[in-house]
């Protein structure tokens, strides 16, 4: 190749990265978490959370709790990729007297779809003894469901909460899915608690949520019309000085 051709691909080359800088990238990234002690991190997209009811347990652990019957609490995450991957992960606490499986006093359900689509629908007991040989259906061996009270938790009697007659006063579960935002960048993260009693008997919380997404992340520097026009002015001047050259090389060695 010629010292020419050389200066006119590297130059070309300078152009388009120069260009790809400067177009918006996708970025895999904490998008949101919350860890209900301190205000919510948003980063790169839109995010609501309602529903649910702030609440402190005896240690000081600060959580959204879920109780009574049907209650729930939606997150909203806005300015996805569309169709993207997103990932949350969570916190989900078993407190008191979770009856799991029991017909009678259950069965204690908590549900996590996610537009619409569910991704976990699972009864949780912490052993009260008038229920603990119904068990729950979390984290069951496949075959086994239901299984033994608090099977899956990552933790127990680490929030301070207790209820009489009972060894597991609180249990803890790090979950986490992977789903799909909508085609408008969209994600609706839906909690709910079934068949509790009042706050003070049973209830579920949310703690420590994270969110995992795309998005489409600006670069520093956005090219205005000016930087463009100004790009198209550099590369007219190489491309004239490249002509320019190959003239002169075709008058010095006679080359039509």
């Amino acid at each position: 190749m010629s010292r020419i051709n050389k200066l006119a691909l590297a130059s070309l080359t300078f152009a388009v990265l120069g260009l790809a800088a400067a177009m918006p990238v996708r970025a895999d990234t904490v998008v949101y978490s919350n860890n209900f002690s301190s205000p919510p991190t948003v980063t790169g997209v839109s995010a609501t959370l309602t529903g649910g009811q702030a609440q402190t347990s005896p240690n000081g652990q600060q959580f959204l709790q879920l109780h009574s019957d049907a209650q729930n609490a939606n997150l909203t995450i806005g300015g996805l990729q569309a169709n993207s991957l997103v990932t949350l992960s969570f916190n989900l606490y078993g407190i008191q007297s979770l009856d799991g499986n029991s017909p009678n006093f259950g069965q204690d359900n908590f549900n996590l779809n996610a537009n619409g689509t569910t991704l976990l629908f699972a009864s949780f007991s912490n052993g009260n003894p008038a229920t603990a040989a119904e068990g729950q259906t979390y984290g069951c061996p496949p075959g086994l469901s239901p299984c033994a009270p608090a099977t899956g938790a990552s933790a127990i009697n680490t929030l301070g909460y207790t209820f009489a007659g009972q060894v597991i006063g609180d249990s803890t579960y790090n979950l986490s899915y992977t789903t799909n935002a909508d085609s408008s960048g969209v994600v609706v993260f839906s909690f709910f608690a079934f068949n509790l009693q009042p706050p003070g008997d049973e209830s579920f919380g949310l703690d420590n949520i994270v969110v995992n997404g795309s998005t489409l992340s600006a670069p520093t520097a956005v090219p205005e019309p000016t930087t463009m026009l100004l790009l198209g002015t550099g590369l007219a001047g190489v491309a004239a000085k490249v002509h320019r050259r190959r003239e002169i090389y075709k008058a010095e060695n006679d080359v039509e």
